[in-house]
């Protein structure tokens, strides 16, 4: 009996951990995407800000061994983030679209080079495959790839 107690205190501070260590992350996030709200950021150090967070968010996401936990943390990072996420990227697409096309071959070489990229183009297909059903995550997986991968020819 004292057993069958011990499990289930154990199991509960386990979850709670989880639980804690989730909100912890999406505090993070929160923090670092406050930054790209600041006026003095330009489009390019704004869309740094979102990549360098959504690439951490998919990283972190995958890595629940319940899919229904990554889920969750997905959606509530979308839903917290999503009108942002959708002023960076609308943004990066107004810039972009200025840019004379030896500008924009540059800015795809340097989005290549940026410390996320790498992540961010291996984690984007598993993550796109795993949350196709979430509609909040597709809509903002199709705004990313219409304002960065499209450009990147990716």
């Amino acid at each position: 009996m004292k057993y069958c107690i011990c499990v289930f205190f154990f199991i509960a501070l386990i979850s709670s951990c989880a639980t804690s260590k989730q909100n912890s992350w999406l505090k993070e996030h929160s923090n670092s995407l406050a930054k790209a709200e600041l006026p003095r950021a330009t489009s390019d150090e704004k869309l740094d800000i979102l990549m360098t967070s959504y690439a951490e968010m998919m990283h972190q996401s995958l890595d629940f061994l319940n899919p229904k936990k990554g889920i969750a943390f997905a959606e509530k990072y979308n839903e917290q983030h999503k009108d942002l996420i959708v002023e960076i990227l609308e943004g990066v697409n107004e810039n972009y679209g200025t840019l004379s096309k030896s500008q924009k071959i540059a800015k795809g070489i340097g989005l290549m080079g940026k410390p996320y990229a790498k992540d961010f183009i291996e984690l984007f297909p598993r993550f796109q495959k795993k949350y196709k059903l979430l509609n909040s995550v597709t809509d903002i997986n199709k705004r990313i790839k219409e304002a960065v991968l499209e450009k990147l020819g990716l």
